[in-house]
């Protein structure tokens, strides 16, 4: 009925607190489906819904921060990125997600990291923003501790 009948009830719903349950779901569920569907419905809200789109981009940027649960973030990632590649994406959204993205891809769980990976791909293809990765580069390519590559490179060789 949601994607039918459209903006009145996408207003409605927000109007009564749904985006706050939706990531107290995605925060607390334990079931997967539950809170993929969640994490769905978050991004059914923001489509054509001007009066609570920045709503669910605070809930989505809530999800992303590092103490937040991985399963979470995974989530807001999954959605962010589809709407992404919907086209939904504002001109301001590299600027608010790169340096988040970028903490997270450097993050303990592989899947967020690989996850935030894909959403910047597809930031960086949409905006031609690849500028505003130069420092993040610039910082990995600064010289690293040589004695230490060295004995990855022998142990390599001798392998």
């Amino acid at each position: 009925r949601l994607v039918l009948h459209g903006r009145t009830y996408k207003e409605v719903l927000c109007s009564k607190g749904l985006i706050s349950y939706l990531v107290e779901c995605i925060l607390d569920g334990l079931k997967w489906e539950t809170i993929k569907s969640a994490g769905s419905l978050l991004c059914e809200l923001f489509r054509s819904n001007p009066n609570y789109q920045s709503d669910v981009m605070v809930a989505l940027h809530l999800l992303l921060v590092p103490t937040k649960p991985a399963l979470a973030q995974r989530v807001s990632l999954a959605a962010l990125a589809q709407l992404v590649d919907e086209d939904y994406a504002g001109s301001d959204w590299p600027n608010q997600l790169i340096p988040q993205l970028l903490i997270l891809l450097e993050g303990r769980d592989l899947r967020v990291s690989a996850d935030s990976y894909c959403l910047l791909c597809s930031l960086v293809r949409r905006f031609r923003c690849d500028t505003m990765l130069w420092d993040f580069a610039r910082q990995l390519n600064q010289p690293q501790d040589v004695d230490a590559w060295a004995v990855v490179e022998v142990a390599a060789a001798k392998a």
